[in-house]
């Protein structure tokens, strides 16, 4: 019987589109059906290394979604020989000892993922050995430490990873010119090096922001064209405004599309100044740990009128500006109203959220689809849960508010709104939906066919949702995390109605009522009858007795 040998064009289309799916695992399989077949798939599965399975980014999720008991000490052990085996074949790669040259296929470089594989407490003896075995030895550099606790017989070595990431960063990034993101605890001389070198960088992720001084931004500037996005963890300095200011005016005029920094820093008047320098390209401005400073000063981006995501999130409540600052709210309000591209806004802890957030919902030219609101005050929200219905085109809703004196017509008033967002895929109400029963869940869900996702509080819950929820034929996962009242009856017909849309639903529920608490028994049959249907994960939690706390009580009082 003769063989069909397809031609190369088809096997290019059948890895291009493997790729695009980002199936790691068909790839890798078509990778050994033959020579020919593993130069096209090997090309493509090292330019998305960085969510490998193996990888801390992609890991895979199988232990935690199993209903069966898993050995999970081999399965991360095989798991962490492989992410080591991935660096390994990179790094020698680098050097021109592998069969092909993966160094040339690599797009991301993350040395975050690299320093996790070092700190892993796996990466010792053998192991250690093994990755940095033979020409990779000039990379392994230890300090030998001793532990002093009275168990331990003698001294144990451990990785010093700066020097290691430094060493193995400067070898890669010689080789690697397809390279579009780098990413790790990055010192400011390594970057000085590495960068003139990486002509297609495209992102930079970095650990700390004071990387990005000593005329990174020039260097920038001069040899990466392409350059436009730039992520932060901290940056503890007095000079955070000023040193940012330079690096953001040093970089090519409206290049920078996106920034986002993880954890507070002094940005103030200088950087958002700086930022006008890149008005029209600015489209997404992630900021965490919100200082007062900042909020101030973010009227200066007045210019920036193409932003199409805004994240705000503060440790606390922030300051009191419609008392001490009445212009800043106005001033705000008057940006963001002309950002008619804006499409993402999430608000955390910020203070007046509900009042910047309301006029933007009302306005006809602006067509959000995702917005997230945490840490407002559902009583005084009557204008702001009014106006969520004029957006119609919103898929993802997440409000997580307090609920105290949110009274029944409120809550009616905030289902009412709600129910009119028929686009919704993922709905959150968390906290602000502690007053729900199903008078309120029933006509909540019944419009919202398109629902993947639904996470709700509430009070006394009962099977009687589950009536309309069972209607959703696309929910992947369900998270209720209202005290409930379901019967072993009710959740087995809700699982039996579910259908192919439904697979890998997660099922969480995490306050069942005492009194109503399934038995162990019925509890494994939920369990088992979710996963058979679907391959699904039943997670169940029951509160307290409540005879445990009246004795409890007492005994306190006592």
């Amino acid at each position: 019987m003769s063989r069909t040998i397809l031609p190369d064009d088809i096997l290019h289309l059948i890895c291009d589109q493997l790729w695009l799916m980002r199936d790691f695992n068909t790839l890798y399989s078509c990778a050994l059906v033959s020579r020919s077949f593993a130069l096209l798939a090997v090309a493509k599965l090292y330019r998305m290394q960085e969510i490998a399975p193996v990888t801390d980014r992609g890991r895979d999720e199988d232990v935690t979604r199993a209903s069966k008991p898993i050995d999970n000490e081999k399965y991360l052990n095989g798991m962490f020989l492989k992410w080591a085996c991935l660096w390994r074949s990179m790094i020698l790669s680098t050097l021109g000892e592998t069969m092909y040259p993966y160094s040339n296929y690599i797009r991301s470089l993350n040395f975050k993922d690299l320093e996790k594989l070092l700190e892993d407490s796996r990466c010792r003896g053998r192991a250690r050995n093994n990755l940095f075995g033979g020409s990779l030895e000039q990379f392994d550099v230890a300090n030998v430490i001793q532990d002093r606790s009275r168990h331990a017989a003698k001294h144990h070595s451990r990785l010093d990873n700066a020097p290691i990431l430094a060493a193995v960063g400067e070898a890669m990034t010689k080789q690697t010119p397809m390279v579009e993101e780098l990413a790790g605890d990055i010192t400011a001389e390594s970057l000085r090096s590495w960068i003139p070198r990486l002509q297609r960088l495209q992102f930079l992720s970095l650990w700390s922001g004071e990387s990005l001084t000593g005329g990174l931004g020039k260097l920038i500037n001069a040899h990466c064209p392409a350059f436009g996005a730039l992520e932060f963890f901290s940056w503890n300095s007095t000079m955070v405004d000023e040193d940012m200011s330079t690096f953001l005016k040093d970089l090519q005029s409206n290049s920078l599309t996106s920034i986002q920094s993880y954890s507070r820093c002094e940005m103030g008047n200088q950087t958002f100044t700086a930022l006008q320098t890149h008005c029209t390209s600015l489209r997404e401005l992630k900021l965490g740990q919100v200082s007062t400073e900042i909020m101030m000063a973010m009227p200066l981006l007045n210019t920036c009128k193409n932003l199409e995501t805004l994240s705000l999130t503060a440790y606390s409540i922030t300051y009191d500006f419609e008392t001490a600052a009445p212009n800043t709210i106005d001033k705000l309000i008057l940006w963001l109203k002309s950002c008619k591209k804006l499409t993402n806004i999430t608000l955390k802890q910020i203070r007046h959220a509900t009042t910047l957030v309301t006029p933007v919902l009302m306005d006809p030219e602006i067509r959000l689809s995702s917005l997230e609101l945490e840490g407002y005050k559902g009583r005084d929200a009557k204008d702001f849960h009014g106006a969520l219905s004029n957006q119609t085109q919103l898929e993802t809703l997440l409000l997580k508010g307090d609920s105290e004196d949110f009274l029944w017509d409120d809550m009616n008033f905030l289902v009412n709104s709600v129910s009119k967002l028929t686009t919704l895929t993922d709905l959150q109400l968390r906290e602000i939906s502690e007053g729900f029963m199903d008078s309120q869940v029933r006509p909540l869900v019944q419009p919202l066919s398109q629902l993947e996702e639904l996470w709700i509080s509430g009070y006394a819950l009962t099977d009687a949702i589950f009536e309309d929820i069972k209607n959703l034929k696309q929910l992947r996962r369900l998270e209720i995390l209202a005290t409930s009242r379901f019967t072993v009856e009710g959740l087995l017909d809700y699982i039996e109605g579910l259908g192919s849309g439904n697979q890998g639903l997660i099922l969480g529920i995490a306050v069942a009522e005492f009194e109503y608490s399934l038995s162990e028994e019925a509890e494994s049959l939920v369990r088992e009858s979710l996963f058979a249907k679907v391959e699904g994960r039943f997670d169940y939690a029951v509160g307290r007795d409540p005879n445990l706390v009246d004795e409890f009580s007492e005994s306190d009082s006592d």
